[in-house]
């Protein structure tokens, strides 16, 4: 009577509870990625920002004098030459450099996605020989505000090259979170990396526990 109980039966029984709480789709669509949206024109019907609610959980944020939440990922929208210069020069004199301000601080993932107009920062190359870009001094004055961003880690892109693929390729593997409410032995197995990230209302079967500390991975509750 005194025989501890067998961890594989524990973890049968917790699965079996956990499989008969079925969360509803409110629940399960709360584990997307969150994702600060700052949309520079204030538009509302901007059909970017529904695409980017197919794939996270979108915070829209434009309060001019609180500080942003601390999320991972940001996004502004329709950027210009003026939060670029005064992004890579530190000034934030405006609602929208204050946020970048604070989130380059905070060490958040800053993308910027430029304006129509603006879209010829994103080039690659200061000797691009298209005639719709003539002035090439002018052009590599901002090419030298656009690589002081990105030493601070920001990047410039078409909206086209964001989206949760390209930013789960940016993400080091600690920062991959298991969504699942249930963490068994064998999800730890079959887990890529090397820190498996887990919620703090996440279930984790002892024989996971011991699975982990066996393959030498890492657990970490966010």
């Amino acid at each position: 009577m005194n025989e501890r109980p067998n961890r594989e039966v524990i973890e049968q029984i917790v699965i079996e509870v956990i499989n008969r709480l079925k969360p509803s789709e409110s629940i399960q669509s709360s584990h997307k990625p969150g994702l600060l949206v700052v949309n520079m024109d204030h538009s509302a019907n901007d059909s970017r920002i529904q695409q980017l609610t197919n794939h996270w959980q979108v915070v829209n944020f434009s309060n001019p004098y609180g500080l942003p939440p601390k999320m991972t990922d940001a996004v502004f929208l329709n950027i210009t030459q003026d939060l670029l210069v005064k992004g890579a020069l530190g000034i934030a004199d405006t609602p929208e450099s204050r946020i970048l301000a604070q989130l380059i601080v905070q060490g958040s993932r800053v993308r910027l996605i430029p304006a129509k107009s603006f879209e010829w920062i994103i080039s690659s190359s200061r000797n691009d020989d298209s005639n719709l870009y003539q002035n090439k001094i002018y052009m590599n004055h901002f090419y030298q505000y656009k690589t002081k961003l990105e030493m601070f880690g920001v990047k410039i892109q078409h909206f086209n090259e964001f989206s949760p693929i390209k930013a789960e390729e940016d993400n080091q593997i600690d920062d991959v979170l298991f969504n699942k409410k249930l963490l068994t032995q064998k999800d730890v197995e079959t887990f890529a990396g090397e820190v498996i990230s887990v919620r703090h209302s996440t279930v984790i079967t002892p024989l996971a526990r011991d699975t982990i500390k066996k393959l030498g991975k890492r657990l970490c509750i966010v």
